[in-house]
C-alpha cells in the first residue's frame, strides 16, 4: 500500500478477489485504487525480450 500524494489517493497492491475490495472502493470512490500483484515468472523459465 502506498499513498499517491499527487492524486490524493491510496494505491493498494493485492491479489484478493474483487468482492473483498469492492466495498472499500465504493466507500471511498476515487480515493482507493486496487492494483493486481505483479506476476512473477515461474522458476527456471526464461524471459525473452525483443527490441
Amino acid at each position: 500500500m502506498r499513498f499517491d500524494a499527487a492524486r490524493d489517493r491510496v494505491v493498494v497492491t493485492t491479489d484478493v478477489p474483487a468482492w473483498v475490495t469492492d466495498p472499500l472502493r465504493a466507500a471511498y470512490p476515487n480515493q482507493v485504487v486496487i492494483e493486481p500483484v505483479p506476476q512473477l515468472a515461474p522458476a527456471g523459465s526464461t524471459r525473452v525480450t525483443t527490441s
